[in-house]
């Protein structure tokens, strides 16, 4: 415990007058100097308004906490291992902190003491994105995505799903959408089932006379090859063409043996197609385009530009823009000190403006021939 003592030193005498005070303490004295348009208010700074404002300054404690003392409800601001926590009759519903070089949020439930984790990823989990995990106590919950609609995009229209689905998979409307197309197609689709209406194939023409298929011909399947891992693989032939001998060529994917582990404990080995990952030069669109493919229009949707942050202000110096704060005058960078905001667009864009080439790799089956 310390005395402290407060004197005026110098006052003007008119309204708005400077005034100078002084505040002794055991260690010496310091001045300190209340200006005719102070930046920081205490008390009544507004009618009506009643505690501290601080104009264009800066306020530094261990801890801030909203509401009075005993409350049970309130927002706390922390140093340390929770720097924001948000508290409901007593349990904490929101909270922030780090966890390496991760950034982590907490949104629990304080009725059914339900929560969730939501890690913004970029050094524990060694790739950058969002992992979500549900917990209802200690024991690992679902976790539940609202959307009306749901949509979920990736860039340039690419979604990365690796997991079981528990439940069915539907189309919006009867008879619409596609699972693949003419461009991308799966490698293998399996079913206990397939009920389907009209039966098609890929090939248009007949191997063995080698003429194309035509409306109201019948036609067999002929056996291409036994696989190890497709089973009885066929081709259409037409019914005509079934007993005319003929060496046909056929592709048939390379396999590699790979392990399961079964409900009962067992390892089993099963065979299963072999790819190799490839690099292919591609087209593609750039992000922020489409290709409207009802009228083959390139549309430019929206423009992401940054912006600085209020309280930054830019000079030119040697032919250079830089950035610095306006009441310290301090440097700024510039990656730091922008937000990125979108601007739509919806305008007609130039092919040449929309697309781009670059490398990918991508896993691809490998062949031999039979």
């Amino acid at each position: 415990m310390i005395d402290i003592t407060f004197r005026v030193i110098d006052q003007v005498p008119c309204c708005g007058g400077d005034v100078q005070v002084q505040v002794i303490i055991p260690d010496g004295i310091t001045d300190f100097k209340a200006v005719r348009k102070p930046r920081v208010w205490r008390a009544a700074y507004a009618p009506g308004k009643y505690g501290m404002k601080v104009t264009q300054g800066e306020i530094y404690s261990t801890s801030f906490q909203t509401g009075a003392p005993g409350d049970t409800s309130y927002i706390k601001l922390n140093t340390g291992w929770f720097p924001l926590e948000v508290v409901y009759n007593g349990e904490t519903i929101l909270d922030i902190f780090g966890q390496g070089e991760d950034g982590v949020l907490h949104v629990g439930n304080a009725t059914q003491k339900k929560w969730g984790s939501y890690v913004a990823s970029g050094g524990v989990y060694g790739t950058l994105g969002l992992h979500l995990v549900g917990f209802t106590g200690q024991t690992i919950a679902p976790v539940w995505i609202y959307g009306y609609p749901l949509r979920l995009e990736g860039s340039n229209n690419q979604l990365y799903f690796d997991s079981r689905i528990a439940s069915s998979l539907r189309p919006d409307l009867d008879g619409s959408n596609y699972i693949g197309d003419n461009t991308y197609r799966w490698n293998t689709v399996r079913a206990i089932f397939i009920q389907s209406g009209d039966l098609c194939f890929e090939e248009k023409i007949c191997p063995i006379c080698e003429q194309p298929f035509k409306d109201g011909d019948v036609i067999v399947l002929l056996v291409k090859a036994i696989h190890e891992e497709h089973g009885t693989m066929t081709i259409p032939i037409h019914d005509y063409c079934k007993g005319i001998p003929k060496t046909i060529e056929v592709l048939v994917p390379e396999v590699e043996d790979c392990y399961h582990l079964m409900e009962n404990g067992e390892v089993i080995t099963y065979k299963k197609a072999r790819f190799e990952e490839v690099e292919k030069e591609v087209t593609r669109l750039k992000d922020s385009y489409k290709l409207d493919e009802k009228t083959g229009d390139f549309i430019q949707e929206f423009i992401r530009t940054p912006v600085a942050r209020e309280g930054y202000m830019a000079r030119k110096i040697k032919g250079q823009v830089k950035y610095f704060h306006e009441v310290t005058g301090e440097e700024a960078n510039l990656e730091k000190i922008c937000d990125l905001i979108t601007i739509p667009m919806n305008r007609k864009a130039r092919k040449e403006e929309a697309i781009e080439r670059v490398k990918v790799k991508r896993a691809a089956a490998r062949y031999t021939k039979r």
